[in-house]
């Protein structure tokens, strides 16, 4: 998913992946769902993550739970990923 719109009607949701130039607004916002259990991680490196998807204006990217959402808790895990 991708924007803060489209993730807020599709919660319950795994990851975020928030850009470093989010308002503190957002930010509390995404804080409060981890309350929820999403895990939430900032990413300096923005145009890596949302370039390939053609998405460099979208400040949010999340995945919902499943499939994807497992994979990619592995990886982060193998990688030692913090939030």
């Amino acid at each position: 998913m991708v924007g803060l719109s489209a993730l807020r009607r599709s919660r319950p949701v795994a990851y975020v992946f928030a850009a470093p130039g989010l308002s503190a607004g957002t930010l509390r916002e995404l804080a409060g769902w981890r309350r929820d259990g999403t895990r939430v991680y900032r990413v300096e490196s923005w145009a890596d993550l949302a370039g390939p998807i053609g998405r460099q204006d979208a400040l949010v990217i999340g995945i919902l739970p499943g499939p994807l959402a497992e994979g990619l808790g592995r990886r982060l895990q193998d990688l030692g990923a913090g939030e």
